[in-house]
C-alpha cells in the first residue's frame, strides 16, 4: 500500500477531528521516516475501509433506512442508559439532546440491541396486568408476604411505567383488605387472589 496516496485521498473525506489530526501527524512522520509502524500503518488501512465507496454507501443507505420505529427504539433506551449510567452515557446524550441524531449502525446496534436494552423496550410495551378494582394476593417470594400473607389487595390504580430491564416491574398503588393505609407493589410481587 502506498501510504502516501492513502492519506493523500483521506484528506479529501469528511474526517472526524481525530482522524484529521492522525492523518496529518502520520503524514508528517512518513515524510521524516520514510515509513509507519505496524500500528500506525493498521491504522490507515481501517480509515480506507471507513471512507471506500462501499463503506460510504452502507453509510447513506442505514441513515436512508433509518425508520421511526428504530428512532423510537433508541429514544427510550438512551433514557434508560442515561438513568443508569456508565454503560453509552455520551450517545445517550448525543440521542437525547438531539431528536434529529441518526446513530451508525454500530453504535445503534450496540446500545439498542444488546440482551438489556431489548429487555428494557419488551417491558415497557407490556401492558399491566391488573386493573383498577382487582382482588390480588401477596406472592410468598415477596419481601412483604410475612406482613400480609394471604389477604387480599384491593388494586387502586396503576402505576405510570419505568425504564427497567428487570422483568415484571409494572407497579400498582393497593389497599391490603382491614388496612386503610395504601402501599406499593410491583406484579412480580402480586398475583390473582384465589
Amino acid at each position: 500500500m502506498n501510504h502516501k496516496l492513502v492519506l493523500k485521498a483521506l484528506q479529501r473525506e469528511s474526517l472526524t477531528d481525530w482522524e484529521r489530526g492522525f492523518c496529518e501527524s502520520v503524514s508528517s512522520a512518513l515524510d521524516k521516516y520514510g515509513r509507519l509502524s505496524e500500528k500506525q500503518a493498521e491504522t490507515v488501512q481501517k480509515l480506507q475501509n471507513k471512507y471506500c465507496p462501499e463503506a460510504k454507501l452502507a453509510r447513506e443507505n442505514w441513515k436512508k433506512n433509518f425508520t421511526s420505529e428504530m428512532r423510537e427504539t433508541m429514544m427510550l433506551v438512551a433514557k434508560y442508559y442515561r438513568q443508569n449510567p456508565p454503560w453509552y452515557s455520551d450517545l445517550a446524550m448525543k440521542v437525547i439532546a438531539d431528536p434529529e441524531f441518526i446513530p451508525t449502525e454500530k453504535q445503534y446496534n450496540a446500545m439498542c440491541l444488546n440482551k438489556y436494552a431489548q429487555r428494557v423496550v419488551e417491558n415497557w410495551s407490556m401492558q399491566h396486568i391488573y386493573e383498577a378494582g382487582s382482588l390480588v394476593a401477596m406472592r410468598k417470594n415477596s419481601n412483604l408476604h410475612y406482613l400480609f400473607g394471604e389477604r387480599p389487595l384491593v388494586v387502586i390504580k396503576q402505576l405510570p411505567k419505568t425504564l427497567t430491564a428487570t422483568r415484571g416491574q409494572n407497579s400498582y398503588e393497593v389497599l391490603p383488605a382491614g388496612k386503610d393505609e395504601k402501599i406499593i407493589l410491583s406484579e412480580k410481587e402480586i398475583k390473582i387472589y384465589k
